[in-house]
């Protein structure tokens, strides 16, 4: 399927010599998971579960308790994007002043508003499909809500509704109460590695006009903004993530796996008129990821 070009001009006037790129989320979700590079196709991680039980001392070796050992697999997903433009598109147009070499080469601002556009339309959508991703669909994986709505060992937070200034204070504290009362909950409250509370930006904003109304930070004139903390929690912002979700877990059990995340940030672009005696620049990415978590028993999840 060709690439749809759409060129509109209300030109009166010489090139201002800029673009106006269309707004992306960036691809920050990455910082607070843990990217495992490298991964060949299929990287398999193993879990190790040692039940403890006490006994009276005795002379002779007496072993007892469990250690249970299972697996889970990242499996990586190859995608790609294309693109086509039409540099006759612009023979007729303003920005034709700009093209060079004999005028029929794109000009160097187009160039590169085109890649850099690009390059953060796939960070946008890989951001969505890290979290909302559904194997089923074309050009996706599974993500992590798809994966925990499907795993029964997940724990649900029992309080569920859209989140608003009003009740998110409340609905972050009965997730947490909800995944201190479940069994791992003690251990993970208590670990060396604490978790975080993941959101995305529009919940995080709910949360900080929340402690605003308490008096504990402001946007305006006086005072530091509210930060991304709720208590001893660091509060994980996640562009992708959709709203009236949020997730309580360790970066270490929420795995990104790729083969070079620096793959969805290369754009090759290919003049094709000296070789296929065209008027057409090629522009691909090939890249590829997957995500995975370790044990759904420590993973606390709000919005079914």
């Amino acid at each position: 399927m060709a690439t749809i070009q759409n060129l509109t001009t209300t030109h009166a006037g010489s090139y201002a010599g800029r673009y106006i790129l269309s707004a992306f989320r960036s691809l920050d979700d990455l910082n607070h998971l843990t990217v495992r590079e490298n991964v060949p196709f299929k990287e398999t991680v193993k879990r190790l579960v040692d039940t403890v039980t006490f006994q009276p001392r005795k002379c002779d070796f007496d072993p007892t308790g469990t250690v249970t050992i299972t697996e889970r697999t990242l499996t990586l997903e190859w995608f790609e994007v294309a693109r086509i433009i039409c540099k006759t598109e612009f023979l007729t147009d303003w920005e034709y002043s700009q093209m060079g070499a004999g005028k029929d080469q794109l000009a160097p601002d187009l160039l590169d508003a085109l890649i850099s556009n690009m390059s953060a339309a796939i960070a946008q959508e890989m951001g969505r499909v890290i979290w909302t991703g559904v194997n089923a669909n074309t050009g996706e994986f599974d993500g992590f809500k798809t994966l925990m709505l499907a795993d029964s060992t997940v724990v649900d937070s029992l309080s569920q509704t859209s989140l608003t200034s009003s009740n998110i204070v409340q609905e972050i504290q009965d997730m947490l109460d909800t995944f201190g009362a479940s069994a791992k909950g003690p251990a993970i409250l208590s670990a060396q590695e604490k978790p975080k509370i993941y959101m995305n930006p529009y919940t995080f904003l709910l949360y900080q006009n929340a402690q605003m109304t308490l008096g504990n930070g402001t946007f305006f004139h006086i005072g530091g903004a509210v930060p991304p903390r709720y208590g001893q929690f660091d509060i994980a912002v996640c562009p992708g993530m959709p709203n009236n979700t949020m997730i309580f877990a360790q970066p270490s059990n929420l795995w990104f796996g790729t083969n070079v995340t620096s793959d969805m940030n290369n754009i090759r672009v290919v003049d094709t008129s000296e070789t296929l005696n065209d008027d057409n620049v090629r522009f691909k990415a090939h890249f590829c990821g997957a995500v995975q978590y370790g044990f759904g028993d420590e993973i606390c999840l709000y919005g079914t």
